[in-house]
Parts: C-alpha cells; structure tokens; sequence
C-alpha cells in the first residue's frame, strides 16, 4: 500500500479522497445484515467515531473536515480494524 506524506494529504487530494471513500465503505460494511457478526468484533467506541468521520465525509462536506483527525484515523484507527476483519474473514474460511 502506497502512504501519503501528510504535507499532501489535503482537501482534493488523491489520498484525501481515497482515506475519505475508505471510511465510508468501511462504515457501510457494518450497516449489511451479512457481516453483523463481523460488526460485533468491532469496539462500540471505534464503530460511533467511524460512524461520525463517515457522515462528516458523505453528508457535511470537505469543508468540516478535519485533516488531522481524518489522517489519524486512516493512518492510526482503521488499520487494527480492518486488521481484525481480514483475521475473522480468514477464520471463517479455514
């Protein structure tokens, strides 16, 4: 995976767009009945501040987006997250 300097990591942005996609197709993961019991392995406090970076990206728009907590949530949070779906995902196959 390709990491953005956070110098470039800005509104239009390549990466800006593509960490904004990222939390919202992450978030709409939780929301399918199918996945519910890999939702339930996600922390009640990580799934209510993705829930609340998502509707800022889908519903408020750029301009209240917050950079620096947007970078630190791709770049910090989602990682243990997606982390531990890929492990559950995998779990299941096996």
């Amino acid at each position: 995976m390709r990491r953005s300097d956070r110098a470039d990591f800005i509104e239009g942005s390549p990466s800006h767009d593509a960490a904004c996609m990222a939390v919202i197709r992450l978030k709409s993961l939780t929301e399918v009945p199918k996945f519910s019991d890999l939702t339930a392995l996600i922390d009640e406090a990580q799934l209510a501040g993705l829930a609340r970076v998502r509707n800022i990206a889908a519903h408020g728009g750029y301009l209240e987006m917050n950079d620096d907590i947007l970078w630190d949530v791709v770049t910090e949070r989602l990682g243990p997250i997606v982390d531990l779906l890929k492990q559950a995902v995998s779990d299941r196959t096996d």
